[in-house]
């Protein structure tokens, strides 16, 4: 079994206290406001940092990552009932007070699942932060070209050149993008199914095409 660094332990168990401590002062208010779907959804808070707590100590020695994701996901689920039944979902509007709560529960579910994959990539960091960058220096052309046209820039080019070479170099476009996309999603998933791997001594180590191709 690989030890998972103490410094994410901590992490999340500063994370995870934070959430249990505000738990009780969003139930109150909540209460206050008849808002029960947000009662039960802080409840689960409640539970979810004390979990958190726990696994931030070392109980769960054998599931610190799935840990931190089932403490992250219930939080971000118990901020998503909070958020709908306040009204401040789906438009972002309402209270300061809700929209601080609503963020607040985001950020900490948003840590917490970052802290669970930073601790399947410690198992092995050499190939996993390898397969990570490559996966998204990969996908970087892809993500930029989206940006491009969400700013109007492939809307200009079309106007600039004629419809034969825009569509010709569209079709290329789209195509090179397919296959980016798919290497890039290749990389990253295999970034931590290399730490999953890491985890169970007695599994055999695989080695995926792109990770011969790049020599990792």
């Amino acid at each position: 079994m690989v030890k998972t660094p103490t410094i994410l332990l901590r992490a999340e168990l500063a994370l995870s206290v934070l959430a249990a401590l505000s738990a009780p002062v969003a139930l109150f208010m909540a209460l206050n406001q008849d808002r029960f779907f947000s009662v039960g959804a802080e409840a689960l808070v409640l539970v979810a940092g004390v979990f958190g707590v726990l696994a931030g100590l070392g109980r769960f020695a054998h599931g610190p990552a799935m840990a931190a994701a089932c403490v992250g996901g219930a939080i971000a689920v118990a901020a998503g009932v909070a958020g709908l039944e306040s009204g401040v979902l789906p438009s972002f509007r309402g209270e300061g007070v809700d929209l601080a709560i609503l963020g607040s529960r985001a950020g900490l579910a948003a840590l917490l699942t970052a802290i669970a994959g930073l601790m399947i990539l410690a198992r092995r960091p050499a190939r996993s932060v390898r397969l990570l960058l490559i996966g998204l220096i990969t996908a970087s052309p892809v993500v930029a070209v989206a940006v491009a046209a969400q700013v109007g820039l492939v809307a200009r080019v079309e106007d600039a050149i004629p419809p034969l070479v825009f569509r010709i170099g569209l079709l290329a476009v789209g195509i090179a993008g397919v296959v980016l996309l798919s290497i890039a999603v290749h990389c990253l998933i295999r970034a931590f199914e290399v730490g999953v791997d890491a985890a169970d001594p007695a599994e055999p180590e695989k080695v995926g095409p792109v990770e011969k191709a790049a020599g990792a």
